[in-house]
């Protein structure tokens, strides 16, 4: 119980779209924070220093707000920043999986792409 929850509240903290239903009956907003552990210098701690924000010992603090009105707010380490910021540390931070993500492997190409990837720049054949 409470996967849905869990995963809707995951979009929400890497930009996804805020919806007013979402926040509970009679409450002004819904609010959502997370804690990252990310690494010193790997690409999710540099673009949030672009963005301004600070990692707390080694972890990048999230939030975000949706009002009833369908407003919504987002921080990351301590900043307000524009919702776009966590779209684009998403791709750094998570990778989501579907019950079917493996039925791609039967095409030839994903799995050229999975070779590639597993072999690295380097390796000619």
């Amino acid at each position: 119980a409470g996967k849905t929850m869990v995963v809707t509240s995951l979009g929400l903290l890497l930009g996804g779209r805020a919806d007013p239903a979402l926040v509970r009956v009679g409450a002004k907003a819904a609010v959502v924070e997370g804690r990252i552990t990310v690494s010193e210098g790997d690409a999710a701690a540099l673009r949030a220093e672009e963005a301004g924000a600070e990692l707390d010992d080694g972890a990048l603090l999230i939030s975000r707000t949706v009002s009833a009105e369908g407003r919504s707010r987002a921080h990351l380490g301590g900043r307000s920043v524009p919702v776009g910021v966590l779209t684009e540390l998403a791709d750094e931070l998570v990778a989501v999986h579907g019950q079917t993500d493996q039925q791609g492997l039967l095409k030839p190409a994903r799995q050229r792409q999975a070779l590639d990837r597993y072999a690295g720049d380097g390796v000619e054949v």
